[in-house]
Order: structure tokens, then C-alpha cells, then sequence
């Protein structure tokens, strides 16, 4: 059975603030569960850790990093090379997985640093 973990799971483990709730997720990523992890909850840790806890960006990378190498955590595609995006642009997290879903078509945006960044077809060729 797939089990789904959200934000508050990961923010336990990653801020150990809870020692027994760390200790129970650390348990369950070793585990032989089949873990996953929605692309929302990436955009919310990256919010908790960094205004909440204020973290480094370089500890949220190292987190998402440390997530996405767990052989037993799904996560999207998107999510994987948003987290590439997300290591070396300045972007949110947020605009890192638009950014790797436009990959996929065009991206009807105003955020001229985003459709840059991304190197995203923008929807409108015209300066809109």
C-alpha cells in the first residue's frame, strides 16, 4: 500500500523540534513502505523551513535533494527537475515546478524571469 507523506511529516523529520514524531518518519523512510510525496508538500516545506524555522535555501535544497534520493519515495519528474531548477536559480519552489511542467508545452505567464529562467516557449510572442 502506497503511503502518502505530507508536509508536517517531513518538517518533524527535517527540524527533529518533535524527537519522537523524527524518529517515527526516519523509521518509516527506512522502511519497506512505498512512500510518496505530492508536489505540493515541496512548496510548503520549502515556506516552513525556510519563514518558520528560517533555514538556508541550501538546507531546503539539501532536504528536497535527501527526499528525492529515498529509493522508496515517489515523487513527480517535475519535482525532480525542480529541485535542479530550484538548487541553482533563485526562483520559489513554486515557480521551479511551473517551470518544469511548461517544459512540456508553452507557458502563458507576466513573469518575464520566470518563462527566462525556466527556458519556457511563452504563450504570447508578443511583450504582453
Amino acid at each position: 500500500m502506497l503511503v502518502i507523506l505530507d508536509t508536517s511529516v517531513l518538517v518533524r523529520y527535517f527540524t527533529g523540534d518533535y524527537k519522537k514524531k523524527a524518529a517515527l518518519v526516519a523509521k518509516l523512510l527506512i522502511s519497506d513502505e512505498d512512500l510518496s510525496v505530492p508536489d505540493v508538500v515541496f512548496v510548503e516545506l520549502e515556506y516552513v523551513l525556510r519563514k518558520l524555522y528560517q533555514g538556508t535555501r541550501h538546507q531546503v535544497v539539501e532536504a528536497y535533494r535527501f527526499i528525492a534520493s529515498e529509493k522508496n519515495v515517489l515523487i513527480s519528474k517535475e519535482v525532480r527537475q525542480a529541485i535542479e531548477l530550484f538548487a541553482t536559480t533563485a526562483l520559489s519552489m513554486a515557480d521551479c515546478i511551473v517551470a518544469a511542467t511548461a517544459q512540456h508545452g508553452k507557458l502563458a505567464s507576466f513573469d518575464k524571469e520566470l518563462i527566462r529562467k525556466a527556458r519556457a516557449e511563452s504563450y504570447w510572442k508578443t511583450g504582453a
